[in-house]
């Protein structure tokens, strides 16, 4: 009787586990989908701008606006 009461109990622990472990994996591909949605293009903005800023003094306040913007999408980043 003892071994059916915790024979139960693993089983229960187990499933419990599988299910956690389910919603783990379905977490991390949200976070890495967010991380690539935000990461790719902070990173493409941060060129732009960096390519763009010494060209002229006509294209330094655009490229400012798109490194604040990529400096927001890197920060967004970890939240």
């Amino acid at each position: 009787m003892a071994d059916d009461v915790v024979g139960s109990q693993v089983a229960d622990l187990r499933a419990e586990c599988e299910e956690q472990a389910r919603k783990h994996r379905f977490r991390r591909q949200c976070w890495w989908f967010t991380h690539a949605g935000l990461g790719l293009p902070a990173a493409v903005l941060a060129g732009i701008s960096g390519a763009t800023g010494p060209s002229s003094a006509d294209a330094r306040i655009p490229a400012a606006v798109l490194a604040l913007v990529s400096a927001g999408l890197g920060a967004a980043m970890p939240f």
